[in-house]
């Protein structure tokens, strides 16, 4: 388009904006008869494009979560086995301890050589008391 063409499309818009100024200026009751459904129309397709959208997205997020979920319940259930796995082992440590406190680390008296004096009995002489040199004392 050349220069004289624009300048007529646009003298005509001018014009048929004046003229639809000076009608509503006349009678104001056009403007509610001017119906604005396309603009509502649109905002509904749009509302409703934005649901689907976010169902999409919240089934996706559904299924990830189940999955998590299963997954989680497989930690658990393997953490659990591993504490009944340690759970066992301090028992056996227990056991080993128990046993060593109750034979002192070696045989017990009652079933060590015939020289021993008998469980319970006192033995015949007191103790023999060593001096700083290794010499007996009385």
């Amino acid at each position: 388009m050349d220069r004289l063409d624009v300048l007529v499309a646009n003298a005509h818009r001018r014009l048929r904006l004046r003229r639809l100024l000076v009608a509503i200026e006349r009678n104001p009751s056009i403007l509610e008869e001017i119906s604005m459904t396309p603009n509502v129309k649109g905002l509904g397709s749009a509302l409703a494009k934005l649901k689907h959208d976010l169902d999409l997205q919240a089934g996706s997020a559904l299924t990830e979560l189940s999955q998590l979920g299963e997954r989680a319940n497989a930690a658990m259930t393997r953490a659990k086995q591993k504490i009944a796995e340690t759970r066992a082992s301090v028992e056996e440590i227990e056991a080993f301890v128990a046993e060593q406190e109750g034979s002192n680390g070696g045989p017990s008296l009652e079933t060590s050589s015939s020289s021993s004096a008998a469980p319970g009995a006192q033995p015949a002489a007191a103790p023999e008391h060593l001096s700083v040199n290794g010499v007996s004392q009385g």
